[in-house]
Parts: C-alpha cells; structure tokens; sequence
C-alpha cells in the first residue's frame, strides 16, 4: 500500500514534508519564532498531497497536532458525555384555565 501511494507523490514532496517535520519539532522544543512558518508549510504540502498524511508516523501526527495548539493557543479535548444537569434546558409549559398554552 505504501508503495502505491509513494508512487502517486512527486520526488522530494515527502523529504521537504520531512525537513518540516524536523524543524516543527525543533520549534517546539525552544518556541522558535518561525515555528507558524514551519506548521504553514507542512500543512500546504499535506493539503496539496493528501496521500502524504498517509505516509507520516504517529509521532509525526502528534507533532502536528501540538504545533498546531501551540500556535493557535487551543486544547482538543475528548468530547464529554452530557449528563442529566448538564444538558439542554427545558422550560415547562403552563397551560390558562381554557387549556391554552401560556407563552
């Protein structure tokens, strides 16, 4: 499978991805100011070569993700389950003496 996709990304596409990769995380180790212009490139190959993501590691993945919150200064977080107190407020309808719903 790798193979198919390496044959469908120009030559040097995945060494200038990885030259990024390796900047992105030497960026983050020091918060090198050039670091967004690192995570912008990385991210122009990716969309312009969406098989390459396919190529990257876990840990190349991570980094991404974590330059990407370093940057734009956000968290993702796991989706929490709503409970009962938490969820949507209902408010409760009451009705005049002839039955009518009271707005």
């Amino acid at each position: 499978m790798k193979e198919d996709i390496e044959g469908k990304i120009p030559p040097g596409v995945m060494s200038v991805l990885q030259d990024h990769m390796r900047n992105l995380e030497k960026a983050l180790l020091v918060n090198d100011p050039q670091m967004p212009s690192y995570l912008k490139e990385s991210h122009r190959i990716l969309i312009t070569h969406p098989e390459t993501v396919h190529l990257l590691d876990d840990e190349e993945i991570g980094q991404l993700i974590t330059a990407a919150q370093k940057f734009t200064d956000t968290q993702i977080v796991a989706a929490l389950a709503k409970t009962k107190s938490s969820g949507r407020k209902v408010n409760k309808l009451s009705t005049d003496a002839d039955g009518n719903i009271d707005l």
